[in-house]
């Protein structure tokens, strides 16, 4: 769904299953993949900082997909907004600045998968 959603928001079918064993990872992997950037959506960019009991090791960097769609096999922090299914945000300000984010750096990577769906 995107606009106002999720109750005056408008449906829109994107074909995709996502599955991963991190829910903070999957929820950054919908956030890119829909055009929006995590670090402002607060509650993920929370989810990412230092916690007594923290939900995730490491950043949005170390977030890897593995997919069917080569745009979206590699780390999140790669991905351009030409790669996303470009939702329009409710906000303005959830959506990217610009068109390609920061090259990913080497780390730890979370498993998450992205697949397109026939």
């Amino acid at each position: 769904m995107e606009g106002n959603g999720p109750v005056a928001g408008t449906r829109r079918e994107a074909g995709v299953l996502l599955a991963g064993t991190n829910p903070v990872a999957i929820d950054a992997t919908c956030a890119r993949l829909i055009g929006f950037d995590p670090a402002r959506l607060p509650i993920i960019a929370r989810a990412f900082e230092p916690h007594a009991f923290p939900l995730i090791e490491g950043s949005e960097r170390d977030v890897a997909p593995a997919s069917n769609a080569a745009a979206w096999n590699r780390a999140l922090t790669g991905w351009r907004l030409e790669d996303s299914l470009r939702f329009h945000p409710h906000f303005a300000g959830w959506a990217r600045s610009n068109g390609r984010m920061k090259s990913a750096r080497a780390g730890r990577h979370c498993r998450c998968a992205a697949a397109v769906l026939p």
